[in-house]
């Protein structure tokens, strides 16, 4: 398996890539397609793993699957959770909802976007991970939120 020169060039591309957003970050409409539409990102990610393997770019498809792990673990752990991702859009939604419960110290603290995240929902080991709640959200989903994610 010998990298070609246009190879080369590819890869030195997905390095620069990868340099730039670790330095940078990786912009919110990445990572929202790899939180919200999971399956989605994931299928092009592959896609363009299995057209670069096609092509013989091997070298480029080893930094690709590199730079779609880091982008698929930053959007899985830090980013869901943080004032930028999906959460701090419902907590901004959340206030104008006629829904809403003013009197729950949870409904406060993410329409107020102090709350980066609620292991009693999401991260409960004892329990299987629950979707974020999206706007609007569901019956279930607001009757969870006032019982504390039973």
């Amino acid at each position: 398996m010998l990298a070609t020169p246009k190879d080369i060039q590819a890869s030195v591309v997905v390095i620069a890539l990868y340099a730039f957003t670790a330095i940078v970050g990786i912009p919110r409409v990445v990572l929202d397609v790899f939180v919200a539409h999971a399956m989605f990102g994931r299928i092009v990610w592959l896609s363009a793993i299995v057209y670069l393997l096609y092509h013989k770019l091997y070298l480029t498809a080893v930094f690709l699957v590199v730079l779609g792990i880091r982008i698929t673990f930053d959007a899985d752990m830090s980013y869901a959770f943080s004032h930028d991702g999906i959460l701090a859009k419902y907590a901004a939604l959340q206030k104008n909802d006629p829904r809403f419960d003013s009197s729950s110290e949870l409904d406060l603290k993410m329409a107020n976007e102090t709350l980066s995240y609620d292991p009693a929902r999401w991260l409960d080991p004892g329990r299987s991970p629950i979707p974020l709640l999206l706007f609007p959200p569901t019956p279930e989903q607001l009757s969870m939120i006032g019982n504390n994610g039973k």
